[in-house]
């Protein structure tokens, strides 16, 4: 007796899912309007009054209904007016009324087209709008189900009239759950097929899909125990119970406008391959997944929501999520005073946030619980369990490579090996291109005359080749099988003889040097709490109360684990400091919650060694705070060819030069509070046996120590370290007026130029 003295109006309840819908109320104790004008199928004139006979159903097993015969079309208000005279009131509405009108687009008429809408979207409207009317005004709340459609939701070939409807019927409802919520009035779907009057010549609908295997579901919306659920969308097909939900991909962003080419590459781009789920279960798990939560938090939709959330994990214990003013923060044990308790247990949140469970399968199983089941609904929109089930996976093992986003992978770095290791004789005969499509961008090789060239993306290539960055540079080096690769779906072609003579074209052996099969793998660290104290000692060592230089401190996670990933052959005493560049989006403060995302952008060679370009995000609790660029030099065996160097342009006078000293145990005190601790910078017989006169200073200590007389605040720092900095050496920084910034170049005591190409923007 879940609707013990409710009343309920069902339209089109004389038959198929309405009538089963009507039976199912009444039994649980609902007074039912039973609406049908008893129509045919397409909307015309039927014979009889089939909902008499469901009337009288219902009174024979002891339940109250009366008939209404209107039309919801046009006849809301009546049959609204009906459940108030005859019971008194309103709480459920199931718009359930529909027509099919079915035919392509080019022989559909008008007439088909406005009948189909008039019944299932106008009709829903009208007498949504009507009950909830009655409902505000008795006060008492109520419930609204709607039925929209999976030719709504997905489309369905020769229904372009009835899925316009239904498709209209699921913004409806989202819209009307937001807007009639504030009267205790909540507003669900359900997407059902079953077999009915309606499906009865559809072949594909089975004949196990029942009516009656539907109603259950709506039971539920009508009742108390959803008083908490609204604006939901349940897919009901037979005993198949699950959740229709828009999502959105994680797109790509650029600075300038999109070109249409620009477009057509991301339109065609592969979607990025799911990584292997770990294992599953315990209490560190469920931790590393709190603690991720920052990460994957999207301040935008959280806007006008606050929570206090105690998650009551079986087999892992308590936490604490808390969101207010578009921000998030997390701790182990429970809330003081929660607003919301969500219970689980330890394999099943883990589940989820792997993508094993589903979050409403698993609510409607009981599984999860939820003291206010909008917070649960709203804590899965604001959170990207996809962002957080890749966060703990990079926590969980040392370096899990994943491809890198569209904006990120430098392609034609990555394919700017091909030329060298082309074999022209292996060429004869192939004159063609191969569009290469890496994680959204694109790039073309060009074979002609035993000649090859890359070039820009064209619009007509022989043969398209899709894959992703950490794939193709597996296969550029022979460390992963094209066939292989192929036949498991990790690389698409278009042409499959291009394809072939491609493997035959080029020599694919492991490279000298870096491996580009590094470039677009991902590093990521353990959320860190900013402590002030952390930031004190730092801009203490460098004399610059806020240096814009701290964020470096923070990288040092991901540049571990890129060091330490197998496919690192870099060697540290070549290793130099070459360029850093920052882009400042938001200062940083005490007690943020920060996680740190490493990334290899590029691998170039050089003619005396290789350069690297590994980029970091540092994040504020999902915001985006720093961008930063640190370019490597790796020395290689043999020198560059000499030649003569074209004398640097002559600068006017400078608008300001200022000096700064440094100290014979700089090096030592700022590896302390950077954590860098590279041995040329500690090890005086190390750093004298790789060439140097003994330690050096960091690039990045010389640049925070410089950077304390550059304008505040900075949105943009780039520079070059151009010669070491031996400890004890006083520096000149000259500064030039520039672009709307500041351009600045630091020399030694020699005049040797060791800071250039220095750029300040504010």
């Amino acid at each position: 007796m879940l609707l013990q003295d409710k009343v309920a109006i069902v339209t089109g309840a004389g038959g198929g899912l309405g009538r089963c819908h009507a039976l199912a109320l009444a039994a649980e104790g609902a007074k039912v309007v039973v609406n049908d004008p008893g129509v045919n199928r397409d909307g015309t004139s039927g014979a009889g009054r089939p909902a008499d006979a469901v009337v009288e159903e219902i009174k024979k097993a002891g339940g109250q209904a009366v008939a209404c015969y209107d039309s919801v079309a046009d006849g809301a208000e009546k049959i609204v007016a009906k459940a108030v005279e005859a019971f008194g009131g309103v709480d459920v509405l199931v718009n359930n009324a529909g027509i099919l009108r079915d035919k392509t687009i080019h022989n559909m008429t008008d007439e088909m087209w406005d009948s189909v809408l008039a019944v299932h979207l106008r009709g829903t409207f009208a007498c949504t709008r009507a009950a909830a009317r009655v409902m505000k005004e008795k006060g008492r709340g109520g419930r609204i189900v709607n039925t929209t459609s999976v030719a709504g939701l997905k489309g369905n070939f020769g229904q372009a009239n009835y899925s316009a409807a239904k498709a209209g019927i699921y913004g409806f409802t989202l819209t009307a759950a937001m807007e009639l919520g504030k009267d205790g009035i909540t507003v669900n779907a359900i997407a059902p097929i079953a077999k009915t009057r309606m499906t009865s010549d559809i072949e594909s609908v089975p004949r196990e899909y029942r009516p009656e295997d539907v109603s259950p579901v709506v039971v539920f919306l009508a009742s108390e125990a959803a008083k908490d659920v609204t604006g939901r969308i349940l897919g009901v097909h037979g005993r198949h119970l699950f959740e229709y939900r828009m999502e959105l991909t994680a797109g790509k962003e650029k600075k300038e406008a999109w070109t249409p080419a620009e477009v057509g590459e991301f339109v065609h781009a592969p979607p990025s391959a799911a990584p292997a789920a770990p294992a599953t279960g315990g209490s560190n798990k469920i931790a590393a997944i709190i603690r991720a939560l920052p990460g994957a938090f999207d301040a935008a939709k959280s806007a006008g929501w606050e929570s206090t959330m105690h998650f009551a994990i079986a087999g892992a214990g308590d936490f604490t999520v808390e969101v207010k003013n578009q921000a998030v923060k997390v701790a182990e044990g429970a809330p003081a005073a929660p607003t919301c308790v969500i219970s689980t247990d330890a394999d099943t949140l883990a589940g989820m946030v792997e993508g094993r469970v589903k979050g409403d399968m698993a609510f409607m199983a009981g599984k999860l619980k939820a003291t206010k089941v909008p917070d649960l609904g709203k804590f899965g929109k604001v959170f990207d369990f996809k962002k957080l089930k890749a966060a703990v996976e990079a926590g969980a093992t040392a370096a899990a490579p994943k491809a890198a986003p569209a904006a990120e992978v430098d392609l034609p770095s990555l394919l700017s090996r091909l030329p060298a290791q082309f074999l022209p004789d292996k060429a004869a005969g192939f004159n063609g291109t191969i569009l290469f499509k890496v994680d959204g961008q694109g790039r073309t090789l060009e074979i002609k005359d035993k000649v090859c060239f890359l070039k820009p993306p064209i619009a007509a290539p022989t043969c398209v080749l899709t894959t992703d960055a950490a794939t193709l540079g597996g296969l550029l080096e022979g460390s992963i099988d094209g066939q292989k690769a192929l036949a498991d779906g990790k690389v698409k072609v278009t042409h499959l003889p291009s394809w072939l003579k491609f493997r035959q074209m080029f020599r694919f052996e492991p490279e000298k040097g870096l491996k580009r099969a590094l470039v677009g793998r991902l590093y990521t660290a353990a959320p860190i709490l900013l402590k002030g104290e952390r930031m004190a000692a730092y801009n203490e060592v460098v004399g610059d109360p806020d240096s814009p230089i701290f964020p470096v401190t923070l990288i040092k996670e991901p540049f571990t684990k890129f060091f330490s990933d197998p496919d690192f052959t870099g060697d540290f005493t070549r290793m130099v400091h070459g360029e850093q560049v920052f882009v400042f989006h938001k200062p940083l403060k005490a007690l943020d919650l920060l996680s740190v995302r490493g990334r290899v952008l590029s691998i170039e060679d050089k003619g005396s060694g290789q350069l690297l370009n590994f980029g970091t995000k540092v994040y504020c609790e999902g915001e985006l705070r720093v961008e930063m660029e640190s370019r490597l030099f790796f020395r290689g065996d043999a020198k560059a060819a000499a030649g003569e160097k074209a004398a640097p342009p002559a600068r006017p006078a400078p608008d300001k030069t200022f000096d700064t000293m440094t100290f014979a145990d700089l090096p030592k005190r700022y590896a302390a509070v950077s954590g860098d601790d590279n041995p040329i910078h500690l090890d005086e017989a190390l750093a004298k046996s790789v060439g140097f006169k003994g330690v050096i200073l960091h690039g990045l200590c010389t640049l925070a120590r410089v950077a304390k007389q550059l304008p505040r605040p900075l949105h943009r720092l780039e520079v070059r370290f151009n010669k070491p900095v031996y400890p004890g050496e006083t520096l000149r920084t000259s500064l030039w007026s520039s672009d709307g910034g500041l351009a600045f170049e630091t020399v030694n005591g020699l005049g040797e130029v060791v800071l250039a190409n220095g750029r300040a923007l504010s």
